[in-house]
């Protein structure tokens, strides 16, 4: 390994390192160590924060520094280190950056203060040590109490807030205005050494002043508010009066009001309601009468009424007390944990009914208008998964176990009439599982298994003639087949493709079908270290297509079946292809030939019909396009001609290449750029000369070509951008003349177009990104000024925009990125304090977002990349010291919920029942009390099994996903009868194996045959005079069932 030594020795003392990792824990395995021979030492670049300007700060490894703070002005030759703080190769590790006027703010060890607070202006003179705050060489925020004592740094204006023991006054209240003379204690809160340890619990920034959760001995934990002066910092109210806590939590705004939960009278949570003010801060109503918790819980606007669950039922309030009622009483406690589905301005959830079983239900708001929709489980308790907006109605997954019909997909306008099942996609009892609900141009897309394709993706209308396979990639089972590829990953048939790199071959295109000996170098397309550089991955035509030393290729996932397409670029200077995009029919692209320049081109997969479309440009070579996308069919692009920068349209032809509108005619261009399909509609920024960089959208026509709203009035621009469709409404992120970046939405009107939320009330924008559905929510990354940038969610109202973590706790960031949905849970990126970089879930909830794996254990992370999926795994690469960064799988858990029948004989067939079962029967491992059993049927939630000979009572055991499970129940063997086991005894089927006859001896010829595959099928044989022709069925492993005067005895055959 060409490594610096140094380095190790850094790492070694600040990182614990795993250098077995082969396997990381059972449900994170390494997949292949493809480059055996070095490992690659990333920067491994944390905290990225920008500036008001146009630089923006971040921390960074070097061989040199070690890990220091650095500045970027957005250039190579501009991006530097800072200022080594910690001479030498250890580094600072600087941390906590929080930006507050034109300074930054962090943390930082420079090897004699310990972990200290500094401040910088961005040049090495200019960063400095604000104060020792705690002399010596441990610091006031030493690294090894992170986990206890974690502080956090807040900006509001151009002052920074923490919490700090000095040792005298406990954990406080503390500001800075960057000078040594300013970093001061705002206020002993809580006098004595105990401090107000709950400062900053909830915390909020409004109007230049700081709202706070703290704790001082007279009142407890109460609400706070402070303007950076001692006598400006103060109780705001004290909800639960004496010393007793209130603890306000779950703030939630609906108008111009704003609900939270506080503990009440020591009956615990109640709902309180409060307008800023002390006065106006109350309880909104105890609707226990003191007598015990409400409760309210799952906060939601549906339209200007919130709903909640409390008190073991729906609520609603308008935010006072007669306005806040109970609707409806649940079947089940614990139904309060069940979603909520706001679907325009009426809300449906599901009920339990102790005699009928699962029902759906719908509220607007009104006792007349909470409704009993339909009973979805006749006697079963069925939770309702995947539920999706699709206009006013509900299309949602539901499992009917046991039933005539699996977990199918539903769909309900609110009657019981209209809420049916749309399809049995998997006839029978048998689950196409449908997951990954997504609504695209008025339908809905989603992934589902018909047992003959596998896991694929589908479509639907909401009408069971028109829901139906969309792509079948060949037959095969996966998890989510939904996103074609996603940086640099491409599925086809049962393999995944990605582009990795090894000393030997380079850079070249790799398959893997999940498993170590079946991951392998797909071609050396070109010889030596250098690599074919292939990228931009597709799939197209059941076979993937990819762009290498720019030209075009095309792999079926064998060697033989990987071939170039066509030499676009001729001129063997390798600058052909760029990004490629698939239509239904063909492949579009922009290349260079070396004779026209940047130019469009389509591709129908073949040589002679991979073409130049249009030179758009006679008179230039260098034409960027941008914001390629794909459109009702039609590729919208963005390119500069003698007509400016303008949006066009092409269909594949010469002639229908042309300018989608001259939004600004003349040489000026109108900018068109941040293309995003949303629905039946494409929206993108652009300016028309006269009102800066606004929303604008299209229908395809240059008639449809118009902008939404003027956003930021005149000139200015409000840079829209991250358009995503949600609820039928368009969300994004954009900017006006009183706020900075922050949360929009819009319908597509001017006045249907406005602000959502301001979510950064403290430092400035907000950044909403990377949006993604999920469970009827809307999950995206931003920075509220206090978390930093954290996962977020919205329900389409203001004050159902939260924070669902604060994942990196405090100021600093944990960058969600790789947002995607898979078996049921979110996943992700994201950086912490204690483990790095690494894979998270999350279920929507706080206890629910948690780390998966920790593959790099310590702070440095393993630098997770990349997220692909195959086969009900996720793929993904990861970095260990010990091997650099390869590729890893990640295997959902694997539970047993049930099996049945509880007892059985020899022969029987048992069915089993749980979670993320391997599709392939010979993956699983089944044991009956520690006797291997034949598996003859397999699907992600069901195993249908025989009990083996040499079964005995006991537990079964389950091995799938390199995880072994267990049933909490012994299986019961039933002892053999005595006319059974005269039979057994009687009974001769031989030769076993057996390649063409087997007979079958008994002496009671009056018997039935019948024998079934492993797969529980039967198989069509002809039985006479004792023998039974199996030369026709494939080779494999069978089952033999003989019954004789009722009674059954069972055989397996060996077919060769």
């Amino acid at each position: 390994m060409n490594r610096s030594n140094q380095f190790i020795k850094y790492l070694l003392a600040l990182v614990t390192v795993t250098f077995s990792t082969i396997s990381v824990n059972a449900q994170v395995s390494l997949v292949k160590d493809i480059d055996t021979g070095t490992t690659y030492l990333s920067g491994l670049p944390y905290d990225i924060t920008p500036t008001d300007s146009s630089t923006f700060f971040f921390s960074a490894v070097s061989t040199q520094h070690g890990r220091e703070l650095w500045i970027s002005d957005g250039t190579t030759e501009g991006t530097k280190v800072v200022k080594d703080i910690y001479p030498g190769t250890s580094g600072s590790f600087p941390s906590r950056m929080t930006i507050a006027g034109n300074k930054i703010y962090f943390t930082a060890n420079d090897g004699i203060h310990g972990y200290e607070l500094w401040v910088s202006d961005g040049t090495e003179a200019g960063t400095r040590l604000l104060k020792d705050l705690l002399p010596g060489n441990i610091g006031a925020f030493e690294s090894t109490t992170l986990s206890e004592n974690y502080r956090l740094l807040t900006a509001v204006d151009n002052k920074v807030y923490f919490s700090f023991d000095d040792g005298v006054h406990g954990r406080e209240l503390w500001v800075s205005d960057g000078t040594k003379t300013g970093t001061k204690l705002v206020k002993d809160i809580n006098p004595g050494k105990n401090g107000s340890t709950s400062l900053l619990l909830v915390a909020a920034a409004f109007n230049n002043k700081l709202y706070f959760s703290a704790y001082e001995n007279t009142h407890g934990n109460e609400l706070w508010v402070s303007d950076g002066t001692e006598a400006g910092t103060k109780l705001l109210k004290d909800i639960e009066t004496g010393s007793n806590s209130g603890v306000p939590e779950l703030l939630t705004a609906v108008g111009d009001k704003f609900f939270f939960r506080a503990f009440y009278g020591g009956i615990g949570h109640v709902l309180w309601v409060s307008d800023g003010t002390e006065a106006g801060t109350k309880l909104l109503t105890d609707i226990t009468n003191g007598t015990s918790s409400f409760s309210p819980d799952k906060l939601t606007k549906v339209g200007n009424k919130l709903f909640l669950v409390a008190n073991g039922g729906l609520w609603v309030s308008d935010g006072t007390n007669v306005g806040t009622n109970a609707l409806k009483s649940y079947g089940l406690p614990n139904n309060s944990s069940r979603s909520l589905f706001a679907v325009g301005d009426k809300l449906f959830f599901e009920d339990y009914n102790n005699l009928k079983g699962t029902e759906l239900w719908i509220s607007d708001g009104t006792l007349a208008g909470t409704q009993f929709v339909k009973l979805i489980g006749p006697n079963k308790i069925i939770s309702i998964s995947e539920g999706q907006a699709a206009g006013n109605q509900l299309i949602f997954a539901a499992s009917l176990a046991e039933s005539s019909v699996g977990a199918e997909l539903w769909i309900s306008d609110g009657t019981e009439i209209g809420t049916k099942i749309i399809k049995d996609i998997n006839p029978g009892k048998e689950s196409s599982d449908p997951r990954e609900l997504a609504t695209v141009q008025n339908k809905v897309f989603f992934s589902a298994n018909d047992d003959n394709h596998g896991y694929e993706l589908w479509v639907t209308d909401g009408s069971s003639a028109n829901t139906q396979l969309f792509k079948d990639t060949q037959p095969e089972k996966t998890g989510r087949s939904g996103y074609a590829f996603t940086r640099e990953y491409a599925k086809s048939g049962n393999k995944l493709f990605f582009p990795a790199r090894d000393s030997i071959h380079g850079h070249e295109l790799w398959v893997t079908d999940g498993s170590m000996d079946g991951t392998t170098l797909l071609k050396d397309i070109t010889s030596g270290e250098r690599g074919s550089n292939p990228r931009s991955l597709i799939p197209f035509k059941n076979q993937v297509y990819f762009a290498a030393n720019g030209n075009l290729w095309v792999s079926d996932g064998t060697e033989a079946g990987t071939q170039l397409v066509a030499d676009v670029d001729t001129s063997d200077r390798n600058s052909g292809i760029f990004e490629i995009f698939a239509s239904e029919n063909q492949l579009f692209f922009v290349a260079n030939d070396g004779i026209h320049g940047q130019e469009l081109w389509v591709s129908d997969g073949t040589q002679t019909g991979t073409k130049l479309v249009k030179d758009i440009n006679p008179a230039s070579s260098f034409n960027p396009f941008w914001e390629m996308v794909i459109f009702k069919n039609k590729l919208y692009f963005s390119v500069n001609t003698d007509k400016g920068r303008e949006p066009w349209v092409s269909d594949g032809t010469e002639a229908g290449t042309q300018i989608l509108k001259d939004i600004v005619p003349g040489l000026n261009s109108s900018e068109p750029s941040r293309f995003r399909v949303a629905g039946d509609m494409l929206y993108f920024q652009a300016t028309d000369g006269t009102h800066g960089i606004e929303l604008w959208v299209t229908d395809g026509t240059a008639n449809g070509t118009r902008m939404v709203k003027d956003i930021f009035p005149g000139a200015s621009s409000s840079n829209p951008r991250n358009f995503t469709l949600y609820k039928n409404k368009v969300y994004f992120r954009a900017q006006n003349s009183e706020n900075n970046q922050e949360l929009w939405v819009s319908d597509g009107t001017e006045a249907g177009t406005m602000l959502l939320k301001e979510i950064n009330t403290v430092t400035g924008s907000a950044y909403p990104s990377t949006f993604i559905e999920y469970n009827g929510k809307l999950y995206f990354r931003a920075e509220d000024g206090v978390h930093g940038n954290e996962l977020w969610v919205t329900d389409g109202t203001s004050e159902g925009t939260q924070l669902v973590k604060d994942i990196h706790e405090g100021p600093r960031d944990s960058s969600p990125t790789d947002l995607r949905i898979f078996a049921g849970k979110l996943y992700f990126f994201a950086f912490d304090i204690t483990h790095g970089y690494e894979l998270w879930t999350s279920d929507g909830t706080t206890t629910g977002t948690r780390i998966v794996a920790d593959v790099n254990p310590g702070i440095g992370g393993s630098s997770t990349f990349s997220l692909g999926e195959l086969n009900n795994h996720l793929f993904f690469f990861a970095y260990t010291l010990s091997i650099g960064s390869e590729l890893y799988k990640y295997n959902p858990a694997v539970t047993i919920t049930d099996f049945s029948p509880k007892s059985g004989k020899i022969g029987d067939e048992v069915t089993i029942t749980g979670t993320n079962f391997e599709t392939t029967t010979t993956n699983n491992t089944v044991k009956f009390n520690g006797t291997l059993a034949t598996v003859i049927s397999a699907t992600t939630t069901q195993l249908k099994v025989t009990v083996p000979n040499e079964a005995t009572t006991g537990k079964i055991t389950v091995e799938a996903n390199k995880q072994t499970v267990t049933t909490k129940d012994n299986f019961t063997l039933k002892p053999v009868g005595l006319a059974e086991d005269l039979l057994n005894q009687a009974l001769k089927v031989y030769p076993n194996p057996v390649a063409q006859m087997l007979n079958i001896e008994l002496p009671d010829q009056s018997f039935r045959v019948k024998l079934f595959d492993i797969q529980g099928r039967e198989i069509k044989i002809k039985y006479q005079n004792g023998l039974i022709d199996l030369s026709q069925i494939p080779v494999g492993q069978y089952l033999l069932k003989i019954t004789s005067k009722g009674i059954t005895v069972s055989r397996k055959i060996l077919k060769q």
